[in-house]
């Protein structure tokens, strides 16, 4: 898991201006320790089954959770410089589906996004979680093997055998 997470902030972080960060819970925070607008990630629920050798797959989530300040809110006669500052959190969550979409690894398959949801609050920071799914293979409890080598002498006895038949 550490694999998705370090390239999830990594990916994250190519985006001009966006504070990135796991998610800790500071947005619950009187004064959260973040700097606006957010990005906040966070591996969420997995389903693991059990393949061979003690390995196992997982079906897991991601969630992003993008934050930033209202300052005035919006309406019919907001004047267009309010209205695009206001509106910006929606450029913010395309930018953040162009990093993830797809976004893979040697151990995780391709992120997909599967719901936004916006979360009311009673202060005046907006906030959205963005969900995505992926696959990992964990391997952590796989214990090693050991080859056993075959030595030629016992491969040639085997096939004198089937000759003399």
């Amino acid at each position: 898991m550490k694999e998705v997470f370090n390239a999830v902030l990594t990916a994250l972080t190519k985006i001009p201006g966006m504070y990135v960060a796991e998610d800790w819970g500071q947005l619950n925070l009187l004064q959260p320790p973040v700097n606006f607008p957010c990005a906040l990630i966070d591996l969420g629920e997995a389903a693991f089954s059990q393949l061979s050798r003690r390995a196992q797959q997982a079906d897991a989530e991601l969630q992003v959770t993008l934050a930033d300040i209202v300052y005035n809110g919006i309406d019919q006669g907001s004047p267009e410089m309010e209205k695009s500052r206001e509106l910006q959190i929606f450029d913010w969550i395309d930018a953040i589906h162009r990093q993830l979409q797809g976004l893979t690894g040697q151990t995780f398959s391709p992120l997909h996004r599967t719901r936004l949801e916006k979360t009311v609050r009673e202060d005046s920071i907006r906030e959205y979680v963005i969900r995505y799914r992926f696959g990992y293979t964990d391997n952590s409890a796989v214990e090693p093997t050991s080859v056993h080598r075959v030595p030629p002498s016992v491969a040639m006895k085997k096939n004198s055998r089937k000759e003399e038949a």
